[in-house]
């Protein structure tokens, strides 16, 4: 018969080996350090901090977000030309928000990488890295000037605007929203002049042609469906439908910057229920760049075609549901004064 006192010993190491299995293991799965903070850790504190997104905040200064406060154990900043860049961080004063500047400002529309690794007050780090663009402080004035809404082959979408004050269209977005599908685009660098067209093409017709942006003092280098000898245009493919109707069209200064115009439209006197399309107008109004009463104001664009665009009255500086009306049939002008020949119905 085995000694009870040998099979107390075999007890225990059994269990002290369980024990430190168990312990490894969960430190294994928890990917955490098993360290002096290894407390936080058994109380379910590892959690690595999220990456909440990156911008320009100025022309040397971007600012990075955090789900949680964070500092910064390296940073980095590799410009697309190639020549050297020093970046220090600071404090950005919110919670989670880390200030990056850099010691050479890059170019107006110049891709740049940031990279750097943050740690947690708990010990958890997380390297990110992102493709940031030159900031842009020339902004032109733009104006929304008139939508073809409706495709028919070969007759493309687009969005045509007035330059009002000149500038650079660097880093400009147009969001359209609409309850199916929603588009955003931003402008490559360009310089503009006050009284220039700027047209956003929304599919590229027809096959074989030449589809180029127009980003150099040569506005006459593209040949698809809507392209102008006298507009500036730029290319923006999509497959089916991408102007939805109901939709509202925004122009921000910047991805998530400040609106520059706006525009509501839909095809009945009929009540909107999406609360996207309902949050958006609200944005806008507050916003000033869209005037009208109740929820959603709105242009009735019904009668609208691939040759009867809407248009904006040129003397309206607000868009408001009266500042627009439906052009007359085959008077849309892509890159050119609009002609005031309203479509009557018949």
């Amino acid at each position: 018969m085995r000694n009870p006192e040998c099979r107390r010993i075999t007890g225990f190491w059994f269990a002290a080996f369980f024990l430190l299995a168990a312990v490894f293991l969960l430190q294994a799965l928890s990917g955490c350090a098993f360290d002096s903070r290894s407390p936080a850790v058994w109380g379910g504190d590892c959690v690595v901090p999220e990456f909440t997104g990156a911008s320009m905040t100025g022309e040397n200064t971007a600012v990075m977000g955090f789900s949680s406060p964070v500092s910064v154990v390296s940073a980095e900043v590799v410009l697309d030309s190639g020549r050297p860049c020093v970046v220090e961080s600071q404090d950005s004063g919110n919670p989670g928000e880390i200030c990056f500047v850099m010691s050479e400002a890059p170019g107006v529309g110049e891709k740049f990488l940031l990279s750097t690794v943050v740690e947690d007050e708990g010990g958890n780090t997380l390297s990110v890295s992102v493709t940031l663009t030159g900031f842009n402080s020339r902004l032109p004035e733009l104006r929304i000037n008139e939508v073809r809404a409706k495709y028919s082959k070969p007759k493309a979408e687009y969005i045509e605007f007035k330059v009002l004050k000149a500038g650079n269209l660097s880093g400009i977005c147009v969001e359209t929203i609409g309850e199916s599908k929603n588009t955003l685009y931003e402008f490559p660098a360009a310089e503009v002049a006050a009284g220039e067209f700027v047209v956003l093409h929304y599919r590229c017709m027809p096959e074989g042609a030449v589809f180029k942006d127009e980003t150099g003092s040569d506005i006459t280098l593209s040949g698809g469906d809507g392209a102008s000898a006298t507009g500036r245009d730029f290319w923006f493919d999509h497959a089916k439908s991408p102007l939805s109707i109901p939709n509202v069209v925004l122009v921000r200064e910047r991805s998530g910057g400040s609106l520059m115009d706006a525009l509501v439209y839909t095809d009945s006197d009929e009540a909107v229920s999406s609360q996207v399309l309902i949050s958006s107008v609200a944005e806008a109004m507050s916003a000033g760049v869209w005037q009208g009463e109740g929820d959603f104001p709105s242009f009735n664009a019904s009668g609208n075609t691939a040759t009867r665009t809407i248009c904006r009255y040129s003397l309206d500086s607000v868009s408001s549901p009266g500042s627009w009306y439906i052009c007359d049939t085959s008077k849309a002008t892509p890159g050119e004064e609009n002609i005031e020949v309203e479509w009557t119905g018949g």
